[in-house]
């Protein structure tokens, strides 16, 4: 071998050791329990058993209006009965009108598909329409279970574009902050299956905010208490989900399963594993417990919105909205929410925009800002400028306390109102009262600012309650 061949055969040996190498340092890497390694895989894979859930919700986040109903099969959402216009829900009497007709539709396809299950064969064009719906083998089982799994679905077109429009003014930050955590930026989707974005949403089960974070899982990241609720400052917000999420995905391995988990729960979603293995027989066989249509779809329905979200953002003349230039203050002391908005020359509706965490007794004027609270200003050089001269007279040594009632037998929140009084609007805003302003004897209120002082100085509890009472009784 002369020199040249043996130089070019050395070249060739020392390639293909490189490769060795870079594959082994690759597969190290990868198999570290570093999230890192999960970079160079493919986080959020899109796995046969849910393509038909996938395109199914890609119609309905860009295709099926707020005003159309989708009537299909809840276990294959391929399989849809009919599409139905339904009258615009702003109109008068629309809403039970609406369900009324569905309902209607939907026993019609119950009878057809409890007809066929019975082994009778179609004879009309619909149940022949329905009929080539579904294949052997238990053909006549499949018409009998579908019976029982018709599901109603509303088009979410419009709302999903309001929800991608209103996302502008966060996306860069949320973004970041996932980045930060070293987590998949497209993460910052999520909100689009929780709430369309929706940064003021509040849920019927108590979940606030775009993230729609329960109050108890809440607390485990943020703070809540009475005067701030974090959940609804969508930036605080995200970076919770991200630390509720990373630890979803260091305990259960995959992002399909961490995701699944934010919607069904992180302990439930251990026990489905540790049953079913994997994400798709999960998928495929888990019924248990509460993972019923919602959790099943979670995963499917942030696919969809991620692909959906990303060609509209794409779009130019889809304009969207445009991030907030904030300036942050730290508070050395309690400060009353007038003398803030005086000092810096700001109303309180711009100041509530971009602090939305604060709750009302702050707004009301019944608690000062808490010490140390981070407050977010609009940024200008101006602001700075104010920023730096607050005035130290402004900040107290001790937060404003609230004065409570403790609620007797007989009493009634309208009959509380009038005794200090307040409104019921009032009364019911400051203590969270649902729509019936139901209170319960033992129940500590707390009496707005707005009461007369001499009606205020009439009541016996004057020192607020060492635990706020919420359990019924």
């Amino acid at each position: 071998m002369n020199f040249i061949a043996t130089e070019t055969f050395m070249t060739t040996i020392c390639k293909v050791h490189y490769k060795i190498l870079l594959f082994a340092l690759l597969f190290s890497f990868c198999n570290s329990p570093s999230v890192y390694c999960r970079e160079y895989k493919n986080y959020f894979p899109s796995f046969q058993i849910i393509r038909n859930n996938v395109v199914f919700w890609e119609k309905i986040f860009s295709e099926i209006s707020e005003n159309t109903a989708v009537l299909h099969d809840r276990e294959d959402l391929s399989i849809i009965y009919e599409t139905v216009p339904l009258l615009d829900s702003k109109l008068p009497g629309a809403q039970q009108i609406n369900t009324k007709r569905l309902e209607s539709i939907r026993k019609k396809y119950i009878s057809t598909l409890t007809k066929l299950g019975t082994g009778a064969p179609p004879s009309t064009a619909a149940e022949k329409r329905i009929s080539a719906m579904f294949s052997p083998p238990q053909i006549t089982t499949k018409f009998l279970n579908a019976a029982q799994g018709i599901r109603i679905q509303t088009g979410l077109k419009e709302r999903f574009m309001d929800g991608v429009i209103q996302s502008g003014a966060y996306m860069k930050e949320m973004k970041k902050i996932f980045r930060s955590y070293n987590l998949p930026e497209d993460l910052v989707y999520i909100p689009h299956v929780e709430s369309s974005f929706n940064i003021h949403a509040n849920s019927k089960y108590g979940a606030v905010g775009a993230w729609q974070f329960t109050r108890g899982t809440g607390m485990e990241y943020m703070t809540i208490n009475s005067l701030i609720d974090e959940r609804r400052d969508l930036l605080l917000a995200t970076d919770a989900a991200a630390r509720y999420l990373k630890r979803n995905l260091e305990n259960l391995g995959t992002w399909p399963l961490a995701i699944t988990a934010y919607n069904y729960g992180h302990a439930g979603m251990k026990r489905a594993l540790q049953q079913e293995g994997t994400y798709e027989n999960i998928f495929r066989n888990y019924r248990q417990g509460h993972f019923k249509f919602a959790s099943r779809n979670f995963y499917s329905e942030f696919l969809a919105a991620r692909n959906v979200a990303k060609k509209l953002e794409q779009i130019p003349s889809i304009k969207r909205a445009v991030a907030f230039q904030r300036f942050s203050v730290g508070l050395p002391g309690y400060a009353h929410i007038d003398d803030i908005t005086e000092h810096f020359q700001i109303t309180r509706d711009d100041l509530r925009k971009l602090n939305p965490s604060l709750l009302p007794p702050i707004w009301q004027g019944e608690r000062y800002l808490p010490r140390g609270f981070l407050l977010q200003l609009p940024y200008s050089q101006k602001i700075v400028r104010l920023a730096n001269t607050i005035p130290s007279d402004i900040f107290k040594d001790q937060q404003k306390q609230s004065l409570f009632y403790k609620v007797k037998k007989g009493d009634t929140a309208g009959g509380i109102a009038q005794q200090f009084g307040i409104t019921l609007k009032d009364l019911s805003k400051a203590n969270n009262l649902k729509s019936n302003a139901l209170v319960y004897i033992g129940q500590n209120l707390r009496i707005p600012e707005s009461a007369p002082r001499a009606k205020r100085a009439k009541t016996s509890a004057r020192q607020p309650p060492t635990k706020t009472i919420a359990a019924k009784t």
